[in-house]
């Protein structure tokens, strides 16, 4: 409708410090090429001072012809050093497997000190695009973890996947006598 609102914008005042960030399937290493897939694990923050705005759940097929967004999550903070420890811990607690995405790379901007001094501007990524940078080679414990917890489940399907199983119909004593030699 057009009624007039009892309040103007110069009664609006803005409080605290707010960042967004967008979580996209995409391969940071191969100049961000969109990666579809299904996604294994999908946990996403959430709380206080936390939105999350998604589409995406365990078992979503990434489609191939779309935008690659994810997710989108902001975080607001009374201070801007509030707002960034708030970021830090939203970026930790956000897991997606299945997929490539850019998570590390947004895990590596949020703890860079230069990050933190200065709001960055749109060539503050052109510094971590370059040959040298991996997001694995940091010593991050989580992703050691899932690392070591996703190899131990491969190394124990095939490893029962390749002894050889008898079916129950062979375990039988009927069977068992019926195919020896006299």
């Amino acid at each position: 409708s057009r009624e007039q609102l009892n309040f103007s914008q110069t009664n609006n005042v803005a409080m605290g410090s707010n960042i967004q960030f967008r979580v996209s399937a995409v391969d940071v290493m191969n100049n961000f090429l969109p990666t579809p897939g299904k996604i294994l694990v999908a946990q996403l923050p959430g709380g206080g001072f936390v939105r999350t705005d998604t589409h995406i759940y365990q078992g979503y097929e990434v489609p191939d012809v779309y935008d690659p967004l994810l997710a989108c999550i902001s975080v607001h903070g009374l201070s801007r050093d509030e707002c960034l420890a708030r970021l830090k811990r939203v970026v930790g607690e956000t897991i997606i497997t299945g997929i490539p995405t850019d998570l590390d790379l947004i895990q590596a901007i949020s703890e860079d000190p230069r990050f933190v001094k200065t709001a960055p501007n749109s060539e503050f990524l052109s510094g971590y695009m370059t040959p040298s940078f991996n997001p694995l080679e940091r010593d991050d414990p989580i992703t050691m973890r899932n690392l070591a917890i996703s190899a131990a489940m491969i190394y124990f399907r095939r490893r029962n996947f390749l002894l050889p199983q008898i079916p129950e119909r062979l375990k039988t004593t009927w069977h068992r006598e019926s195919r020896r030699l006299s």
